[in-house]
């Protein structure tokens, strides 16, 4: 017991990464950077690893305070040899699932917080314990924040499980991580290694190994052993089958005997051990050793002799049960008792099958001492031949040798696997066990690998057409592999991208393009039929080269160069004019192909277009290449395009190695004219950028609605005024009031909104100044309606609403001159035309707040007695109007004079401010109160006329 606690938590130490050292060798039994990585475990998990390993705290000076574990005396076990019986290594090619989790907050802090109580120590000095505490205290919340952060920051994209391969290099390749060591590691030290990456070692990791098949070579299994797979524990006796005419009775059958005519009887005779059966009216009778047939026969005659007028039926009652030793490489060998009418095949279920060092061809049965018969599985399993599979006797023994010699094979055949050879077999006979070669099997292309006598291996390609090899001999361990017919098609061409029926076709001597595509039926729509590429392998290297054409033309002009002389292996690829990206990511895999096969002293050529065309991106080169050739390349240029003028940028490579970049401009017009000579011709590695029109991707909208003649969104261009737009949109309808139009601009909003927000922010540091310095009753209660105050404010959000005179902007109009009142309209602009108005709308500090009937004899005051009067907290002297086109009037009839008698329209609103005067130490409130009312005013007057 007490080696495997140390094994146990050796294997723990182990599993961190750091060096063992036995309670033996050490007083304090392990290191301290074993103790630091046992305290960085979660307090449950620390405290079952110590209970099960029976190791206790030790107090110890003049080490970190960190728990001492001392184990149990006794001495130490090596368990580099346990490892595979604890935990498979991973290995190359290997599938794991690592799973990274995040630690549940609140476990994470008792976790800290544990980690703090276990390091205060006996060791540390009581004068030192108080400092020593709450350093330990701060560097956990400083990690803990740490930690918080950087769940916030969601900086592993790997969270959750994830799938890996462990590639040939033994890594693993995570992101933001990169490569991480795996292979020579169980499932534990895999999680310890990734737990020691920085961005992970806040985390829960776990590991898990895939048991997934490997491919190749090594993953070919040995044939006929599954036919032993979820073979049962139990088998029930065989007492319902016919027994054949050859079975041979002996002691412990019973012989059922039916006696029928003159006399109807029916008796149940047990064979004795002395071989005989007891017949009533006869006596004992031999029948051991006689064939159920011959048994017949003899208790006929003796019936037929003995009794006149009576016939006999005999059957085979219970059989007898006879005992039997299966021996060898099997999975349960021993003793078994089974049926008499038990065969070889039996047995060897009975013991669980045949191990896979265990011979399937080979297997002996012994009689007396002697081998009475051999089985060969393989006779069954690929011809269905049971003749092999003969009845068992009482005391036989079945013995499964070792398997002797084996070879596998490989590639291109049905049944890939490891067969067992008997005798001298050849490599016909091998391929066929496996089935035979496969329809694309190469039959001379098979290599032969063989372990020499010297333990050299060496390889052989052989070639099945030969007579002689499909009689090569094979020897122990031969490996054999089949491959696949590697040469291509080569008389076809091969058609793909946009067209209806992609794939190879059938190549003839003069067949040209349009003999490939006679017609744009067989295409798909957006197909590009003035730019298709046909890509050519050249030379006994195979050098790819990329040809153009078009097909518009091969179709008008059969007879024209446009229609190409096809070669066989051609890859004709038909384009789309569809701006989606998938021009570009069909040509390039192209490019990339060319550059593959490119002679190691020869460039790959390309000219990269971009700007105003449907497909921009790199596309090759080619000789005599001009600027319409370009365009056709891209797929022509798009709506957007400007065709007037273009840009080229070309390196221009010099002898003494210095490049320049120059910059040309191209005339589109004369380059698109037809004429060669005005057609500038390109260079490898041209770049050409096709401008777009000025302005063309800024659009522009407006929305305008309410009474005009034709409300919606119209797109403007720059330096559109709203003369303009109101023409355009018909005029005001005869209901409207352009006294009360509104116009909202959005970039208006935004700062009268950051203005909003730095009143806000002012006011609340007068609160604060204000809350310090007053502290009588009356001091506390205004700070407590400022900062009411202040919360208005922030909710507050600002409209952007543009003031301006629409009734002198139409009289300007219709009298034809240029008007000081115009708005330049901008994107986004918004212009509601309200319907007539009647109403004048009383708010602010009245007893009534309410809205009246516009009257053309009442003046200010008048409407403000009708909503009641002003309020004792109103400040009367400060009474404004604000317009019904967004301005605001203070009532004045000159500068010093304040009047009740101000001139009221309809739609305009009679605001009563409060006083805010009497409290001094906020110098903001006249200012915020007024901002505040004239954006409640507009926003309750806006919701009247329908804008919201």
């Amino acid at each position: 017991m007490q080696q495997r606690l140390i094994k146990a938590f050796s294997i723990f130490l182990i599993s961190t990464g750091l060096p063992f050292i036995p309670a033996s060798a050490n007083a304090a039994g392990i290191t301290t950077d074993q103790l630091e990585q046992l305290g960085k475990m979660l307090p449950n998990d620390r405290k079952q690893l110590l209970e099960s390993v029976g190791a206790t705290p030790s107090a110890e000076k003049n080490v970190p305070p960190f728990p001492t574990l001392v184990l149990p005396e006794g001495e130490y076990q090596q368990v580099d040899d346990l490892d595979q019986e604890i935990e498979e290594r991973l290995e190359r090619g290997d599938t794991v699932i690592v799973t990274v989790e995040e630690i549940d907050d609140e476990q994470l802090k008792r976790y800290l917080e544990s980690q703090q109580e276990d390091s205060r120590d006996a060791r540390v000095p009581e004068r030192e314990a108080p400092r020593y505490k709450q350093q330990l205290q701060e560097e956990e919340q400083s990690r803990l924040e740490k930690i918080f952060e950087k769940r916030e920051s969601k900086q592993l994209p790997y969270m959750g499980r994830n799938l890996y391969r462990v590639d040939d290099q033994g890594s693993i390749r995570m992101p933001i991580i990169g490569q991480v060591g795996m292979a020579g590691l169980n499932e534990s030290q895999a999680a310890v290694r990734l737990g020691a990456e920085p961005l992970l070692k806040d985390y829960y990791i776990k590991v898990e190994r895939l048991p997934v098949e490997k491919s190749g070579k090594e993953a070919l299994k040995p044939y006929g052993y599954d036919l032993f797979e979820g073979v049962p524990t139990t088998f029930a006796p065989a007492t319902d089958v016919p027994v054949p005419h050859d079975y041979v009775i002996g002691p412990g059958d019973v012989i059922q005997l039916q006696l029928f005519g003159k006399e109807n009887e029916e008796y149940e005779l047990a064979v004795k051990r002395n071989g005989t059966v007891a017949i009533p009216k006869i006596g004992p009778v031999s029948v051991a050793g006689l064939g159920f047939e011959q048994l017949e026969k003899k208790i006929h005659r003796m019936i037929k002799k003995q009794f006149i007028g009576v016939r006999a039926n005999v059957t085979m009652g219970e059989l007898r049960s006879i005992r039997i030793f299966v021996l060898g490489e099997v999975n349960k060998p021993g003793s078994y008792t089974v049926s008499a009418l038990s065969t070889l095949t039996n047995a060897l279920f009975f013991s669980g099958g045949v191990r896979e060092i265990g011979s399937l061809r080979n297997i002996e049965l012994k009689r007396g001492g002697k081998i009475v018969s051999k089985l060969d599985l393989y006779d069954f399993l690929m011809r269905g031949d049971t003749s092999g599979d003969i009845r068992l006797f009482q005391g036989d023994v079945i013995f499964v040798p070792t398997v002797v010699a084996t070879a596998s094979i490989d590639g291109e055949v049905r049944r890939p696997a490891v067969y067992e050879l008997k005798g001298q077999q050849s490599l016909g006979e091998l391929v066929a066990m496996a089935g035979g070669l496969k329809a694309d099997a190469d039959r001379s292309a098979i290599q032969l690998e063989r372990v020499g006598g010297g333990g050299n291996k060496s390889l052989t390609d052989l070639d099945m057409m030969s007579e002689v090899t499909a009689s090569y001999a094979l020897q122990q361990g031969d490996r054999v592999t089949i491959f696949p017919v590697s040469k291509p098609m080569e008389q076809v061409v091969k058609l793909s991208g946009y067209a209806y029926r992609t794939g190879s076709y059938q190549w003839r001597e003069g067949m040209r393009l349009v003999d490939l595509i006679p017609s744009t039926d067989l295409l798909r729509q957006q197909a590009d039929l003035d730019y298709v590429l046909i890509g050519r392998e050249e030379g006994i290297d195979r050098r790819l080269k990329i040809i153009s054409t078009t097909l518009r033309d091969a179709l008008n002009s059969p007879e024209s160069d446009a229609n190409v002389l096809l070669k066989p292996q051609d890859e004709i690829v038909i384009l789309s004019l569809a701006n989606d990206g998938s021009r570009q990511k069909m040509v390039l895999p192209y490019l990339e192909r060319v550059e593959q096969r490119a002679w190691s002293d020869q460039s790959v050529s390309w000219v990269e277009i971009n700007g105003a065309v449907r497909g921009a991106g790199r596309y090759p080169f080619e000789a005599g290449m001009r600027v319409n050739d370009a365009i056709r390349a891209a797929g022509k240029l798009n709506e957007k395009a400007y065709r007037l003028s273009a840009e080229i940028t070309r390196v221009i490579r010099s002898d003494d190695g210095i490049n320049r970049v120059v910059h040309l401009t191209v005339n589109l017009q004369e380059a698109l004219s037809g004429v060669t000579a005005k057609n500038l011709e390109l260079h490898p590695f041209d770049t050409i950028h096709f401008r777009e029109i000025p302005e063309w991707s800024r659009t522009r909208m407006v929305n305008v609605q309410g009474e005009v003649r034709f409300p919606g969104e119209y797109k403007i261009i720059a330096g559109e005024k709203l003369s303009s737009l109101i023409k355009r949109i018909g005029g005001l309808t005869e209901s409207a009031y352009p006294k009360a139009v509104v116009f909202l601009r959005e970039e208006l909003r935004e700062r009268e909104q950051q203005e909003l927000n730095r009143l806000a922010t002012q006011l609340e540091s007068d609160i604060a100044s204000s809350a310090l310095s007053d502290n009588n009753a009356r001091g506390g209660n205004d700070v407590e309606i400022a900062k009411q105050l202040a919360e208005q404010l922030r909710s507050t959000k600002a409209v952007g609403r543009l003031v301006i005179n629409v009734p002198r902007l139409l009289i300007d109009m219709e009298e034809g001159r240029a008007s000081e009142f115009d708005v330049v309209l901008k994107n986004g602009d918004r212009i509601f035309v309200p319907e007539q108005m009647q109403e004048v709308s009383i708010m602010g500090e009245v007893f009534h707040p309410s809205t009246l009937l516009f009257r053309n004899n009442k003046n200010r005051d008048d409407y403000i007695d009708a909503s009641g009067g002003v309020t004792p907290k109103a400040d009367d002297e400060h009474i404004y109007i604000v317009k019904a086109d967004g301005s605001v009037s203070l009532g004045r009839n000159s500068w010093f004079e304040v009047t009740s008698e101000a001139s009221i329209e309809p739609g305009d609103t009679i605001v009563v401010p409060l006083d805010v005067e009497r409290i001094r130490t906020l110098t903001l409130w006249v200012e915020v109160s007024k901002i505040l009312a004239q954006i409640g005013v507009a926003a309750a007057s806006w919701h009247n006329i329908g804008i919201f």
